[in-house]
């Protein structure tokens, strides 16, 4: 089935500020893991940064603002050291899309602060960036564990099946567009929608 969009151009813009939030956390938060496993790459590279621009994927917004399933830019790693700690590279991936979970009922305890300190018109608009990255939160964490490119999960599969992680990231780019296609398709969401749905049963906001 294929997604279908109607969205107004509030929607838009309101889905394009949360992704950034998210974009902004997730990359710091990845690179910052990967570092700490002793892997200095992504610092190098000046990934270890919460400048939104610098971690963002074109493509992977155009997921998040259009069907609320985005991803950021792959972050580099040296692969022979992901493979060699293995169970580091899980706690990255494991450890950095929690931190997005978190953001939940940490936006949840901001909420009465919007509403005290800023006027009603600018408090309300506000209000609906947090709602929105509550949301897509969850999403974006339900997602990003599926050891695909350009996911975050992919780094399982790099530290655990070093050869199929290679085979399938011969061209990042068409792997995002394939991603996209899956995600406008429906495929993705009907993936991800049971753990989506699990994962709300225990984060409320």
């Amino acid at each position: 089935m294929f997604a279908f969009i109607d969205l107004t151009l509030w929607q838009v813009l309101t889905r394009l500020m949360a992704f950034i939030i998210l974009v902004s956390v997730h990359g710091f938060t990845v690179a910052a893991l990967i570092k700490w496993t002793g892997d200095p790459t992504p610092v190098y590279a000046g990934r270890r940064t919460f400048e939104p621009f610098r971690n963002m994927s074109l493509i992977g917004v155009v997921g998040a603002v259009l069907f609320k399933l985005g991803w950021i830019l792959p972050l580099p790693f040296d692969a022979a050291h992901a493979r060699a700690r293995r169970g580091k590279i899980a706690i990255v991936v494991l450890g950095s899309l929690a931190v997005m979970l978190a953001l939940v009922p940490l936006i949840s305890l901001m909420r009465p602060h919007v509403v005290t300190i800023f006027p009603l018109l600018t408090a309300q608009m506000l209000l609906g960036v947090l709602d929105t990255t509550q949301d897509f939160a969850i999403w974006f964490a339900a997602f990003n564990i599926l050891p695909i490119p350009p996911l975050t999960g992919f780094l399982l599969l790099a530290a655990f099946a070093p050869k199929a992680a290679s085979a399938i990231n011969q061209k990042p780019k068409i792997a995002e567009l394939i991603v996209l296609i899956l995600v406008w398709t429906g495929v993705a969401r009907m993936v991800v929608g049971p753990l989506n749905a699990w994962l709300r049963t225990f984060i409320t906001y």
